[in-house]
C-alpha cells in the first residue's frame, strides 16, 4: 500500500474534499499534499548521535558501512517505483519497517499490523 492510498483510506482525501465545495478542488489539494511527502526527509540524526526515521531500522544497515550517505543516495521525488522497486528496500524499511523476523512477516495481517488489537 503506498502513502496516497494509505491517506484514501484514513479518509485525508475525503477531509479535502469536504473542505471544498467541489471534489476536484479537494483532489488538487491532496494530489498537492502527496506530491510534497515526495520531497520530505526519510530519516534524520540529532546532534549527530541519534538517528530516527518514520518506519524502523533498515535491513540495509546490515549491510553498509555508511548508512546515512546511503539514505542521502535516494533519488528524489521519491516515487513508488523507487520503494518498492529498490532491491535492497531502503526507502521502503525507512517509511514502514516493523521489526520482524521473516516468520512473522509472512503472518502480517494487512488491516491490523502485528499482533492482536483490541
Amino acid at each position: 500500500m503506498n502513502g496516497s492510498q494509505i491517506q484514501h483510506r484514513f479518509q485525508f482525501r475525503d477531509s479535502c474534499r469536504s473542505f471544498f465545495s467541489s471534489d476536484s478542488m479537494g483532489d488538487d489539494l491532496w494530489n498537492a499534499v502527496n506530491d510534497c511527502f515526495d520531497y520530505l526527509p526519510l530519516a534524520g540524526t540529532v546532534d549527530g548521535m541519534i538517528f530516527f526515521t518514520h518506519g524502523g531500522i533498515p535491513r540495509h544497515l546490515l549491510n553498509s558501512n555508511n548508512i546515512l550517505q546511503d539514505i542521502n543516495n535516494i533519488k528524489r521525488p521519491l516515487k513508488d517505483s523507487d520503494v518498492y522497486g529498490d532491491s535492497t528496500f531502503l526507502a521502503l524499511d525507512l517509511l514502514w519497517s516493523d521489526p520482524a523476523t521473516g516468520d512473522q512477516e509472512s503472518s502480517v495481517n494487512d488491516s491490523d499490523g502485528f499482533g492482536t488489537n483490541y
